[in-house]
């Protein structure tokens, strides 16, 4: 009954298409290391406790009679574990030394990917790339609109129960049709901002860190290497970016001063792609008229840091991907790929650990 409440709210077969999920060109067999599970350690970060019981019972009947733990912690030295389902945690590759498959379901695998000699350590990685895609794309839009139409000031005027004497004379918005958004990093979240972008009337251009293939909803697409040419005609800044060893740090002094005077910068991607002193120095300066941050480097940001005080910058907890739906449809992927991986079949949503995506 637990399977079929996911099998009949959120198919495989529909998320899949939906999403457009891609499934690995090899069977999970195929890989050297690949055998039957003796143990699976499981987290759980679920939306209540109901969600919680319906998932372990759903894990039950996937796993049917390997044993699986609800728990890493405790099982954080035990070496007979071989597949970790849960969120990145870099301590896993010291301390499992069987571990075979690791399913993220983050997906930013930068505590993997970025971890020093990851290629040694053989493994199988897959995550829940996509699906947060819609949510975390209209986050973004949420920023920019914010920021478009001063919603900073007029939230401040509702705070002081202030209604200006003249309102015209206070008009602190603009609109966002005809304005230039850049987004930086094109995968399933920047392909989705570009989408709702252009659908306010913008026009879109981007920077794709693979390859430079045309995009039905960004008018311009180019490398890495033309960043800082591509700032400078840009209203909006997107940041889409994934953590890797090539993007960490991207966007520093030099990209900022390259910034069209007064544009806004948004990032959902990762915080260390940014150089935080280096924005800070662009909104104080008035280079930058504006920010909206789910992301920001460091993470949690200390209660004393310089940007909460800034009156130009909007900042969430990183929990742009957030959302009950979104969880249950990667909790439907998570099982999915384990049956899969217990038969030997070719998993979704595998990451090329060499580009760290």
């Amino acid at each position: 009954m637990t399977m079929d409440y996911y099998q009949v709210r959120y198919p495989i077969e529909s998320i899949i298409k939906e999403y457009s999920l891609q499934e690995s060109s090899e069977p999970a067999r195929d890989f050297t290391r690949w055998r039957k599970p003796k143990k699976i350690a499981l987290q759980l970060q679920s939306i209540d406790n109901q969600a919680d019981v319906r998932l372990l019972k759903a894990f039950q009947q996937v796993c049917d009679t390997i044993p699986f733990y609800n728990s890493l912690e405790p099982l954080i030295h035990h070496e007979d574990i071989d597949v970790v389902i849960g969120f990145a945690d870099n301590r896993i590759l010291t301390t499992i030394n069987n571990l075979r498959w690791i399913h993220s379901y983050e997906v930013g695998v930068e505590a993997y990917t970025c971890y020093a000699n990851i290629e040694d350590y053989h493994i199988l990685l897959s995550n829940n790339q996509g699906l947060a895609a819609n949510d975390t794309a209209q986050h973004a839009i949420t920023f920019m609109l914010m920021l478009a139409r001063g919603m900073l000031i007029y939230r401040e005027q509702q705070l002081r129960h202030q209604w200006p004497d003249d309102v015209f004379s206070s008009i602190s918005s603009s609109t966002l049709k005809n304005k230039c958004l850049l987004v930086i990093g094109l995968g399933n979240i920047g392909s989705e901002v570009a989408r709702l972008a252009s659908g306010l009337g913008m026009t879109v251009i981007g920077i794709g860190l693979s390859q430079r293939s045309q995009h039905p909803y960004v008018s311009h697409v180019g490398g890495v290497a033309e960043l800082t040419s591509f700032a400078m005609n840009a209203d909006f800044v997107i940041n889409c970016l994934p953590l890797t060893k090539k993007t960490k740090a991207l966007i520093d002094k030099q990209f900022f001063d390259a910034a069209k005077p007064g544009a806004c910068y948004i990032n959902i991607g990762r915080g260390e792609t940014t150089v935080t002193e280096d924005l800070i120095h662009a909104l104080e300066t008035g280079k930058l008229s504006g920010a909206g941050l789910d992301v920001i480097h460091p993470e949690p940001l200390p209660a004393t840091h310089k940007m909460w005080s800034m009156e130009n910058t909007i900042i969430t907890p990183h929990v742009a991907a957030v959302s009950a739906d979104t969880w249950e449809r990667g909790m439907v992927i998570a099982l999915e790929n384990t049956q899969r991986y217990i038969r030997g079949d070719a998993l979704l949503n595998v990451v090329d650990i060499q580009k760290g995506y």
